[in-house]
């Protein structure tokens, strides 16, 4: 009920500023997944369906929302989603928005809900929610006009388990009178974003607001504020085929305007000091800035302006205290451990451990340091983790090692090092003692690392 009613407020008061009134009606459905357990969590998306909400609210929209849901909550809401678009007669406008991870595979886009079980891509019909049967709902309702917004373009977490799935989400055709957006281009992959909400929602949401833009416009300038925002490292795309204009919120047209009785007087002193008891506690610069400009003879501006030179002397020593940066170079490849490993926060071992890797254990590798030898890996307990990248090789490599490590005789030793021994140049048969596992070894590598290996050298 009382989102009914703000939706209702929200649609007066779109009234009341435009002068104009939205013949038809506006229907949504908006879900955000963050809480993963099975896959890497995602920061943004809940944040992202909340803002999103709130923002087709204010524009004349009836939402129904959605937030961490698994699949049979999804499939019910798409539902009820389609059942009201087709009750609510051909003029009404629907709007399917989602963000979390999506993936491609076999040529199709997929939603994942929450504790999606997926082993292989065979899975995703049964576990996930397909991209194409929400379009399919929406399409069969035979109304005016529909919008589906993807915000799900982020690395796929099972690349590594299947056969075709690529980065991103593949092209979907929009049927007759539809628009399908993407917050990224075909097979590339969006950014979730370090601040509260994804570069891609934070930026149509603003766009939806400005009066006067239209779809189309309103897409365009969604895809200048992202490339802005990214510095030109995701680029949003859209397939259309509307046959019509809209306007999330048209542009003020002109109202007789009632001129009202005069307000009664206040006392300016008591505004004044309301402003500064709304900011005295904010910690933020820039508001004591704005008291200065309102009262520039204001009964504070002394107190402001040592409020202002603490919090900048504040804000100049946390930049120090500030972690290096560093670049990665985004990947998606498959690693085994060669040694016990540890995992930490950041590509140094100045950071905080975080977990630790045994031996012959495979991670996801999702980017290379630029200029450091470390590699960022998906944690099995979800979240990211850097760890040396010498610790790790290529699953490929390590396969062959495994193979090799099996023989007891000194005879399968040697044909083995003749058959890899080929590959890479340098390799020698290693026979060493394994502390950890109170076992000898049997393995082909370098001489370095087989020197190392016997001297015990763990990282």
């Amino acid at each position: 009920m009382r989102r009914a009613l703000t939706g209702l407020f929200a649609t007066l008061m779109t009234l009341l500023l435009t002068g104009e009134a939205m013949a038809e009606t506006r229907v949504a459905l908006v879900i955000g997944n963050s809480d993963y357990r099975l896959i890497p969590r995602l920061a943004n998306p809940t944040n992202d369906a909340a803002l999103m909400s709130k923002t087709l609210e204010e524009v004349g929209f009836e939402v129904i929302a959605e937030t961490n849901a698994d699949r049979r909550t999804m499939a019910r809401a798409i539902k009820t989603f389609g059942k009201t678009l087709r009750s609510a007669g051909p003029e009404t406008v629907g709007l399917f928005f989602y963000a979390g991870h999506g993936v491609q595979a076999g040529g199709a886009n997929y939603l994942l809900p929450l504790k999606a079980t997926v082993e292989d891509e065979a899975d995703l019909e049964i576990e996930a929610v397909s991209a194409q049967w929400v379009l399919s709902q929406m399409e069969s309702a035979g109304n005016a006009l529909n919008m589906v917004i993807l915000d799900a373009c982020r690395n796929n977490p099972y690349r590594g388990t299947f056969r075709s799935a690529t980065r991103g989400l593949v092209r979907m055709d929009a049927p007759s009178g539809s628009l399908v957006a993407y917050s990224a281009g075909p097979g590339k992959v969006a950014h979730d974003g370090i601040g509260r909400n994804s570069p891609y929602t934070a930026a149509l949401a603003a766009a939806m607001t400005e009066p006067g833009l239209d779809i189309e416009d309103v897409f365009k300038t969604v895809r200048r504020s992202v490339e802005a925002e990214t510095n030109g490292g995701q680029t949003p795309w859209e397939e259309s085929s509307l046959k019509g204009d809209f306007y999330f919120l048209p542009k003020a047209s002109k109202v007789t305007v009632i001129p009202p009785k005069a307000p009664p007087a206040f006392d300016a002193r008591a505004v004044e000091l309301a402003f500064w008891n709304s900011i005295e506690g904010s910690g933020s610069a820039a508001m004591f800035e704005e008291y200065k400009r309102r009262y520039p003879e204001g009964t504070f501006v002394g107190l402001a302006d040592l409020m202002i030179k603490e919090l900048l002397k504040a804000e100049t020593q946390t930049a120090a205290l500030a972690p290096p940066t560093f670049e990665v170079e985004e990947v998606d490849l498959a690693y085994v451990a060669v040694k016990r490993a540890n995992v930490r926060r950041g590509p140094s071992t100045d950071f905080e451990k975080v977990a630790v890797l045994r031996i012959g254990e495979e991670v996801n590798v999702t980017g290379m340091v630029t200029n450091k030898n470390w590699l960022r890996i998906v944690r099995a307990e979800g979240g990211e983790g850097f760890v040396y990248a010498p610790l790790l090789s290529e699953a490929t490599a390590v396969t062959a090692n495994q193979n090799i490590a099996t023989a007891n005789e000194e005879s399968e030793l040697t044909e083995a090092v003749e058959t890899y021994g080929n590959s890479a140049s340098g390799l020698v048969g290693c026979e060493y003692h394994n502390d950890r596992l109170s076992m000898t070894m049997k393995v082909v590598m370098s001489a370095k690392e087989c020197a190392q290996r016997r001297g015990q050298r763990l990282y």
